[in-house]
């Protein structure tokens, strides 16, 4: 991610348009990525635990 050059002001509610599927989706912002990126290391060492106890 790139750092933003200059300042984006929210103006309206239209910022969370992303929320509702059948809009027009937004970026993500830094912290849903750092969450989706959790996200995905805790599945897989969920798997990796059930793989290995089921050994």
């Amino acid at each position: 991610m790139e750092p933003p050059t200059e300042t984006d002001m929210i103006d309206n509610k239209s910022y969370l348009s992303g929320l509702i599927p059948l809009k027009k989706p937004r970026p993500l912002n830094a912290i849903e990525i750092a969450h989706l990126s959790f996200n995905v290391e805790t599945n897989m060492v969920g798997t990796l635990l059930s793989l290995s106890f089921g050994q």
